[in-house]
């Protein structure tokens, strides 16, 4: 990390400093707090889609998918054939459901939400809710490169890259975490079709949890890191103030220790390629979809933002 120049080699420094870190269980609270933010406002309706969307008719599948979109982006890096195919699949998923969904597809500033939650929103998380050291001036430099090269990949809806509809104004890492922070603090109403989505990550993310914990508690490490509009969206009920301490406090100790503990030698992008390969359990969608040439080759591969199948 310390030879790595933040330009030149960002891709290389996200994939150090994230991927080799990371479990099953890691990257489904990620989605437990990301894909919520996602599905308030504008995109409820899209994701929703009638009770028929995938998130509430198979909600598993779009939790693997929307992870291992993640783990390839950060195992390759944006300029990689990988993320490439990764976008592919993204964009023509967009491109479909737009038609049907247009209104909710065409809110910038929703676009620029999530990629500013690729820059900083975990690392936020991280420092404002759990009091851990901000990313190293490298690693902030290297996030908003990593971010600007992946908004080159995505298709806004007038079919000009996302990378051209930026604002200047958005150039640091302090920039972008000022804009999560202006779009959280919006007014935020109740959606009975946000509120569907919510209540469906929160019950999958509780089902998949791999410890044996009250479920309450389970559900608190998901909602103790909710902003205050989420819980204007839905029916759920935040956590206690005791709760909630709790939960942050779990997840504090979690994050600790992997920074404490001897350096993992496979990240865990690699290891579920390996245990694929020594088993024969047939690797999953996004990661197998994103190694094949064509997109027409039957990938049931979803997008990351939640407007997937």
């Amino acid at each position: 990390m310390e030879q790595l120049d933040p330009v030149r080699d960002h891709a290389e420094i996200i994939r150090l400093s994230i991927s080799f870190y990371l479990s099953p269980m890691a990257v489904d609270w990620v989605f437990a707090l990301s894909m919520p933010r996602f599905n308030i406002g504008p995109s409820g309706a899209a994701i929703f889609r009638g009770g028929k969307g995938k998130l509430l008719m198979n909600s598993d599948r779009r939790y693997d998918d929307t992870d291992d979109h993640f783990l390839v982006w950060i195992e390759y890096g944006p300029d990689s054939p990988q993320v490439k195919r990764s976008l592919d699949i993204i964009n023509a998923l967009h491109a479909k459901w737009s038609k049907e969904y247009p209104a909710e597809f065409d809110d910038l500033d929703l676009w620029l939400y999530v990629l500013a939650w690729e820059i900083c929103g975990t690392s936020s998380i991280f420092t404002e809710y759990l009091g851990l050291p901000e990313p190293s001036e490298k690693e902030k430099i290297a996030k908003v490169v990593f971010g600007k090269k992946l908004a080159e990949l995505f298709v806004y809806v007038d079919g000009r890259p996302l990378s051209e509809v930026i604002p200047a104004s958005l150039e640091t890492y302090e920039d972008w975490v000022a804009y999560l922070h202006e779009y959280e603090s919006r007014p935020w109403e109740y959606n009975a079709e946000s509120a569907a989505c919510l209540a469906q990550v929160v019950e999958t993310f509780e089902k998949r949890f791999p410890m044996p914990l009250p479920r309450s508690f389970v559900r608190a490490l998901a909602t103790s890191f909710w902003h205050d509009g989420m819980f204007g969206c839905c029916d759920i009920e935040r956590p206690g103030r005791l709760m909630s301490w709790a939960a942050r406090m779990f997840m504090r100790v979690g994050i600790l220790m992997g920074r404490i503990l001897p350096d993992p030698k496979e990240s865990l992008t690699e290891k579920l390629r390996r245990e694929s390969a020594e088993t024969g359990k047939p690797l999953r969608a996004v990661l197998k979809a994103t190694q094949v040439p064509s997109p027409s080759q039957g990938s049931t591969a979803r997008c990351p933002m939640g407007f997937g199948g």
